[in-house]
Formats: C-alpha cells, structure tokens, sequence
C-alpha cells in the first residue's frame, strides 16, 4: 500500500461514526414483559436477572424497585418497596406489599432488607459521669450503594432516628450523609440475607470531647 492509500485508510476510519457502548445490564423474558407494559414504574435495569440459591427464586435489581419471579407458584412480579404489580392469570394487577390476589399461592414472603436507628453523641461535653446519655436520635439521609459503588437508592430516617428499607439479597455499602466537616460517620458495609431484615445501627460523631 503506497502512502497516499494509507492516509486515506486512516482518514476514513477516524471519520466512521463510533459504535454504541453496549448496556452493562438488560431485561429478558418475563421480566422485559413487565418492563414493557410499565417502563416509568421498573426503571432502568442495574443487574442482570440473578437466581436466588436457597429458594430457586430469580431477583433482578432496577432503579426504582425489585423484579422477582417466584418459583413456588410461577408468577412474576415488579415491587417498589410499598406496591406490587403481579403478572397473573388476570393479567398485570397492583396490589399493596404484604397483600395476596386469592391465586397467589401460599403465605407471604418476609420482605428482605434494612431496618435501624441513626444516632448523634457524644452530646455532653467532658467526661461521661455513671447513668449520663450522651446520644440522642438524630434524622439524617443515607447513600445505599453497590459493591460497584453504584447508587441504588437514597433515603432518609425519620425524626427519631428509625428506618426501615427494603432491599434486594446482597451487600451493599451504606454512606451517610453528612451536612459539613461534623458531625460525621463512617461507612458501612451490610449483607441482606434473603427473607430478613437485617439490623445496622450508625452513630454520628459530633466531634465533642
């Protein structure tokens, strides 16, 4: 090839237009089938449909909720935490979580996820005498993310301190938030088994000694 074919080789790949990135995640079979017929509701995928070990179940992770497809009784459902849209024999129903159309097969499942108390201290100055509380409630917003360090969701306690999240089995890595150099708190990493709320306590330092 002589030099002026070799430019115009260069030439024309530098000006082919660029390939799309492939999605890292995607919806398939009866889970592309919800997404479709709600797509504002589910969200965008953050992982590909994964089987659960112990119940055979298959949990899929989006940006507003949980795909899950229940082996026992071969339904496929779509919750966000508060509502579930089941793909039935009636085609796709809502209904509020913790509630059963009278098709559904067997109890209801334990929900999995994150429950817990935020707490502030030490609120008092010098040393703690015996019988003294030196921490209180505190309300602040917490950064759920995933082992990729992918924000999965954002929330924030209530007043005293309390929240309760439901999640998708794995471990995450939850940030809190905090409003300047103090008070702070450390990350923390948590493993949500499947069926179980799993306990996580965080304490902000307020920074006095």
């Amino acid at each position: 090839m002589n030099r002026f074919a070799m430019v115009l080789a260069i030439a024309m790949l530098l000006q082919a237009p660029p390939v799309e990135a492939q999605e890292s995640c995607s919806f398939v079979l009866g889970f592309k089938a919800i997404h479709d017929l709600i797509p504002e509701v589910v969200g965008n995928c953050l992982e590909d449909q994964r089987t659960d070990p112990e119940n055979g179940d298959v949990l899929q992770q989006t940006t507003n909720g949980l795909l899950v497809w229940h082996r026992a009784d071969n339904w496929t459902a779509f919750t966000d935490g508060s509502t579930t849209w089941v793909n039935g024999p009636a085609g796709l129903q809502s209904r509020p979580d913790g509630e059963r159309f009278a098709w559904e097969a067997g109890p209801p499942d334990t929900a999995s996820g994150i429950e817990g108390l935020v707490l502030i201290g030490p609120t008092c100055p010098g040393p703690q005498r015996q019988g003294q509380v030196c921490e209180r409630p505190y309300e602040a917003s917490i950064t759920v993310l995933d082992r990729q360090g992918r924000e999965i969701t954002r929330f924030r306690t209530a007043a005293d301190g309390t929240f309760r999240l439901q999640l998708a089995p794995g471990t995450y890595d939850l940030r809190p938030e905090s409003p300047g150099l103090l008070p702070r708190a450390s990350e923390q990493e948590v493993t949500v088994k499947p069926g179980k709320l799993t306990r996580v306590d965080i304490r902000y330092d307020t920074g006095i000694r």
